[in-house]
Parts: structure tokens; C-alpha cells; sequence
């Protein structure tokens, strides 16, 4: 008996607004960084995590644009982080984060982008590329068009696996169209750190943290989630893969159609 099964294609149409983005804590994480980017003193938001200042960036230009008419969208919390930003510009050094990190291991970046400067108020006015540890994560990345307008939050996460060989997470943009610009962004763990480094770390989570091991396999980078915090903290326990780009396209992604045959 010959049984076959198949699966028919799945289409997936992505919102405009695809990563509406909610500050929620993730649960059980711990946080090494958050990186106030384009300004050099410290915040708070509205839940009472600091944001450190840029301290970690080369190159690029900082600015700041708080009015009252930058009021930012996607986002359920108060912070002045979306209206201060890093760019790079044609005069400038190649904008780059280097952040030494303790340990090898897994880690995850979160970055933070809003599109306020009104000239790139449109689609396809501010384009570039992204790479973090030499790998692309993000080509022909809009800010615009994946938040869903202007001044509109939108956040980017990737694990990130480091080794020994290279013991930081770094930021590098290429310049497709206008100038790259970040506004901030975030590096947790799942995994427990060891006494000796637990101080750099602050624990976010319910009940008692928990040891996880991480497997190395390499310099390698991975895509995660760029909607949803629930999704990160799900995926965060997964092994690693291959390198992907982040799809930076707003438009329609099809899943192919599979076909199962089992023969008794």
C-alpha cells in the first residue's frame, strides 16, 4: 500500500507594520547590553531598564531630534531612545560597533530603528545592508517600509555565535541608498554566565535562573524573530544553522508545497 501525502503551499503576506514592537521583557534572559546609540549619557525608559551610552561606536555621526513632533509609533513605552541615533555619511568614517563580550557563546542582538529625518520619509530614501560578525543579516534593509512609516519603531534580532577566536559581537552597515543609521540596540543571553563574569550580567525572568549549554560551531550568525519578543525567547533554545539574510522585503514570501510518500 503506497500512501501519499501532500502539503500545499503556504503564502505568507506580511503587514506593512511587520515588526510592531512591544518593550516586553523577555523571559528568563540575561541582559549584558543596552546601547543608547548617538548619545553619550545614559537613559531610562518608562520600565526602568537603562540604556548605556554610545560607547562602543566608531565612525558616523550622532544626532538627536526629541520634538514633540517625533512622537514614535509601535512602541508601548516611554523612551527618548528612538529620537537619538548613529549614522553614516559620505564624510565620515564607516560606522562600526565593536562590543567585547566575556565568554564565548551564544548571544542574541536586538536592534532598534525608527525612521525620523523627513527627507527618508518614503519607501526605497534610506537603504543599506548590515553585517554582524562578517556576516550579512540584513540586505536592502528599509526602515521605512518594514515599520510601516515614518516614526515608526521597528526591531531587528539575530543570534549571534561567538568564539574564542573572536571573543566580541560587531556592527558594520553598507550604504545602498542615503546614509545607514542605527538607534540603539540590545545583546542577551539564555545561557547562565559563570560567577567570575555574572556581574556584567542583570537576570530578567521568573523563578530561578536556569544552566543552559551552549555548543560553539563557529563564527556563525542566524536569523531569529523580527516581530514578536516571544518569539526570540522560544527560538533562543534552538541549535545552530547556516547563516540566512533577514528577508528585508515587505512584499509576499512563499513556502514551498512538500510531498510525503510512505510505502507498506
Amino acid at each position: 500500500t503506497t500512501t501519499t501525502t501532500t502539503t500545499t503551499g503556504t503564502t505568507v503576506v506580511p503587514t506593512m507594520a511587520e515588526s510592531a514592537f512591544h518593550l516586553t521583557p523577555l523571559d528568563n534572559v540575561y541582559v549584558f547590553k543596552r546601547i543608547n546609540s548617538g548619545f553619550s549619557r545614559s537613559i531610562e525608559d518608562s520600565f526602568g531598564k537603562t540604556w548605556e551610552g554610545d560607547d562602543f561606536g566608531s565612525g558616523g555621526f550622532g544626532y538627536a531630534d526629541c520634538s514633540p513632533e517625533v512622537d514614535i509609533g509601535n512602541v508601548d513605552i516611554q523612551t527618548d531612545l528612538y529620537c537619538h541615533e548613529r549614522y553614516q555619511s559620505l564624510r565620515s568614517d564607516p560606522l562600526i560597533y565593536h562590543v567585547p563580550v566575556p565568554t564565548a557563546g551564544r548571544y542574541f542582538l536586538r536592534m532598534h530603528f525608527a525612521e525620523t529625518y523627513i527627507k527618508a520619509a518614503d519607501m526605497g530614501k534610506r537603504v543599506f545592508d548590515v553585517f554582524v560578525n562578517g556576516n550579512r543579516v540584513l540586505r536592502n534593509f528599509d526602515i521605512f517600509a518594514h515599520s510601516g512609516g515614518f516614526a515608526l519603531a521597528v526591531t531587528k534580532e539575530v543570534a549571534v555565535d561567538v568564539t574564542s577566536a573572536f571573543q566580541a559581537i560587531e556592527i558594520r552597515f553598507g550604504r545602498n541608498v542615503m546614509n545607514p543609521k542605527i538607534n540603539g540596540f540590545e545583546i542577551f543571553v539564555k545561557w547562565r554566565p559563570q560567577p567570575a563574569i555574572y556581574q556584567q550580567f542583570s537576570y530578567e525572568g521568573t523563578g530561578e535562573p536556569t544552566t543552559t549549554t551552549t555548543t560553539t560551531r563557529g563564527p556563525t550568525t542566524t536569523t531569529l524573530s523580527t516581530v514578536r519578543h516571544i518569539t526570540l525567547e522560544k527560538e533562543a533554545t534552538t541549535g545552530a544553522t547556516p547563516a540566512v539574510e533577514l528577508s528585508s522585503s515587505p512584499t509576499t514570501t512563499v513556502k514551498a508545497a512538500t510531498t510525503t510518500t510512505t510505502t507498506t
